[in-house]
């Protein structure tokens, strides 16, 4: 069920027949309900499922058993200490220790890595861009000086390398 068709979720439908929408948005709900027949059978299902779990009956539990969970509950809660002091006592601390001070190693060099590595890219990106702006001045220097001296610009690079090539 979508909501391009469906002005109504799921969920506010079963909120509509569980009884707890808003006047004035089940009265809407209600008129939608009458036209739309996929929202009518999802209804329908809706409260079947209401009447379902309305005629289930929790079981009540046994004193012996009641009284065991509450002991242990008890026994359980005593014995607690407070986190840090249990980790503090463990003889995994200097393993602890050693790993947190390589994460904390591993995590610097990363963030150096993530803030240099843009920064060499940038540059050697002006470079490369440096490089070519130079190749291209001097091809228009060889140009020239071949127009100067045979009248017309080289049909090829290679009359460039070669002056008996015109």
């Amino acid at each position: 069920m979508s909501t391009t068709t469906h002005p109504f979720t799921p969920e506010e439908i079963m909120t509509f027949v569980d009884g707890e929408l808003s006047a004035d948005r089940a009265q809407s709900l209600s008129a939608h309900i009458d036209q739309c027949a996929e929202c009518t059978v999802l209804a329908t299902e809706l409260r079947g499922l209401s009447r379902q779990m309305a005629s289930w009956e929790v079981e009540i539990v046994p004193k012996p058993l009641s009284g065991q969970v509450t002991a242990a509950t008890q026994k359980k809660g005593t014995k607690t200490k407070p986190l840090f002091g249990s980790v503090l006592n463990q003889r995994r601390l200097p393993a602890l220790s050693l790993t947190l001070k390589v994460a904390s190693v591993f995590a610097g060099v990363l963030f150096v890595l993530a803030i240099s590595v843009p920064n060499l890219l940038r540059s050697r990106m002006a470079v490369n861009e440096a490089s070519a702006v130079g190749s291209l001045r001097t091809l228009s220097t060889a140009a020239v000086t071949y127009f100067d001296s045979y009248g017309h610009y080289p049909p090829s690079l290679r009359a460039l390398d070669d002056p008996q090539v015109a």
